[in-house]
């Protein structure tokens, strides 16, 4: 009878090590999360807003609640416990009177199978006000450019903060004057100007990448 090894036993490379759950998984016996069908499972799709910034006229639910399949439609008005003004965009589950995110979801479906749901999102009537939109962020911090919105409180700063690695030059603080500005940092470090009058050459250049965020291994 052989002793199957663990990476615990391995000293060094060659040695093959199998995979306990190899063999259920090439044959397809192991059973997947998304293969479980509980009893009474729903579907849930999102109607999200196409727009970046739009007030919500009006919002017509009746014909996706009628569609056969269908158990439930949802707007935000009919959920009590959501809050107009939320602490964060995560915590913006469904518009209001406005979107101020492309994608932002401003109905919710559960049906019994996910194409009628998929049905019920193009049966809800939504008539939106299309308003200015702040996309480029050079314009966006320009006096008088449109304010992006956080439900019209004061800027969020509930990402920026959990996401900044910026060391602040001691003594100093963050400011908000300028207008979509959440979070502003400044990083002091040697002689700036005597590295310039040193050097024997100088490139300045701008780079524009997109929004970036680590993977979690």
């Amino acid at each position: 009878m052989s002793v199957m090894k663990t990476t615990r036993d391995v000293k060094g490379v060659g040695l093959s090590i199998p995979r306990p759950d190899g063999p259920d998984k090439v044959t397809g016996k192991v059973q997947y999360v998304a293969d479980i069908t509980p009893r009474g499972l729903l579907h849930a799709k999102l109607l999200r807003s196409p727009h970046a910034h739009a007030k919500i006229v009006k919002i017509d639910l009746s014909k996706a609640r009628a569609l056969p399949g269908v158990r439930a439609v949802l707007a935000a008005a009919d959920i009590p416990e959501l809050k107009r003004k939320p602490a964060s965009r995560s915590h913006a589950v469904l518009a209001f009177d406005r979107v101020v995110f492309a994608g932002q979801p401003v109905a919710a479906v559960a049906a019994d199978e996910p194409a009628i749901a998929e049905e019920a999102l193009d049966l809800i009537e939504v008539q939106y006000d299309v308003l200015p939109a702040a996309v480029d962020p050079l314009q966006s911090m320009k006096p008088g450019a449109p304010r992006v919105a956080d439900m019209g409180t004061e800027a969020d700063l509930s990402e920026a903060l959990a996401h900044s690695a910026v060391t602040m030059a001691k003594g100093e603080a963050p400011t908000t004057k300028a207008v979509n500005v959440s979070q502003t940092a400044q990083v002091k470090r040697g002689d700036v100007a005597k590295g310039f009058a040193e050097s024997d050459i100088m490139l300045e250049h701008t780079y524009r990448v997109p929004m970036v965020h680590q993977g979690y291994l």
